[in-house]
């Protein structure tokens, strides 16, 4: 059983009749254009190899509505044709195209499944057909993981992935509203793992929590006192070793971006966490249409985060040499990349402990 993405047909706009067949990709289509209007539904794909293809009846799906049109479970699934897609302003070469597949259900095609994050309110030019006959990895498919961390609002407590721009959170201000809210999916082994608190270090942190799992640079708060301006930020990863800490390798890790309109802290799972504050490092872990909207938004993001830290930051390197704890490799600051080249990296998101309770 594998988990895909699928945007209905009918929440996408379309200047030609790119999905019209239920058979092929049609070449008239190239140069028009396609708008998402609304996030994926998530599609349980039962199958019996790692591969999502065309004329394959071993390609079941859960209960799912596409089109108005509720399929029951078991109901046959195929990847029909496919399309080279390219975000309008994106990269000419090639960096920022996205392939997507008909999704096809019962003999009609339905939705859309694709390489990457379609972003609801970007127009996408359609560059040229892919295949008439596609097959294509589970694993290479954007996949809507249902992250499962909940974040406290004013509603009540709400699952991350489904908050959108306007929705209220509880911060250490009050119930303040998101102008933004993305997600990535990122490779996740070695050094680029996820960060993984567990209940022992949520408590010398201060907070009753089960565990919250961030990545790997997004920065915790270390609580000083009662007074946020004494707590200092800390990346994540400056902690492994400290309690119980860890890397939790995996293929690919889910992440979930919320954006205020200033640096704050929000509840998650009971601990406090900051929002996403976009830096030039930052812009690297998102989607490329997701880039395009923050530079367009924020242009000072491609040499210097956009929002005021909530509370000063402390560099890895001192932070361990605080608890006492061994250099990580490649240094206190930097972290080894392919190549043989040093540098920072940071790839933020929604999830990681910050100080204080809600009030």
């Amino acid at each position: 059983m594998t988990v895909v993405a699928v945007w209905d047909l009918q929440n996408v706009s379309v200047t030609g009749t790119p999905f019209a067949s239920n058979a092929t990709a049609d070449s008239h289509d190239v140069g028009t254009f396609l708008t998402i209007n609304g996030p994926p539904i998530v599609v349980d794909v039962s199958d019996d190899d790692g591969y999502f293809e065309d004329a394959d009846g071993s390609q079941t799906a859960s209960e799912m509505t596409l089109g108005g049109v509720t399929y029951a479970a078991g109901s046959e699934a195929e990847n029909e044709y496919s399309y080279v897609l390219r975000p309008v302003g994106g990269a000419t070469d090639g960096s920022d195209d996205i392939i997507v597949y008909a999704f096809e259900v019962e003999g009609d095609v339905m939705g859309i499944a694709a390489t990457d994050r379609l972003v609801p309110g970007v127009t996408y030019e359609i560059m040229a057909e892919d295949s008439n006959d596609p097959s294509v990895a589970y694993s290479a498919l954007y996949v809507c993981f249902a992250a499962g961390q909940r974040i406290a609002t004013p509603e009540g407590a709400c699952r991350v992935e489904a908050l959108r721009a306007g929705d209220p959170v509880w911060t250490q201000n009050g119930a303040q509203p998101l102008i933004w809210a993305g997600q990535s999916h990122v490779p996740a082994m070695g050094a680029q793992a996820a960060i993984q608190f567990g209940p022992k270090a949520c408590r010398a942190l201060g907070f009753a929590s089960k565990g919250i799992r961030v990545s790997p640079q997004h920065r915790m708060i270390w609580p000083s006192s009662d007074r946020l301006a004494e707590s200092r930020l800390v990346p994540a990863r400056a902690f492994l070793g400290w309690q119980d800490v860890t890397r939790c390798p995996k293929q690919r890790q889910h992440y979930v971006h919320l954006m205020l309109d200033h640096h704050a802290l929000l509840e998650v799972e009971g601990v406090w966490s900051e929002s996403f504050n976009p830096g030039p490092q930052a812009l690297r872990a998102l989607a490329p249409a997701d880039r395009l909207l923050l530079m367009a938004r924020y242009p000072s993001v491609t040499t210097s985060r956009v929002f005021k830290d909530v509370c000063p930051v402390e560099k890895v390197g001192s932070f361990r040499r605080r608890l006492g704890l061994a250099p990580l490799a490649g240094g206190y600051d930097l972290e080894p990349l392919s190549g043989g080249h040093d540098r920072v990296r940071r790839s933020e998101n929604v999830l990681s402990v910050a100080l204080g309770a809600r009030q």
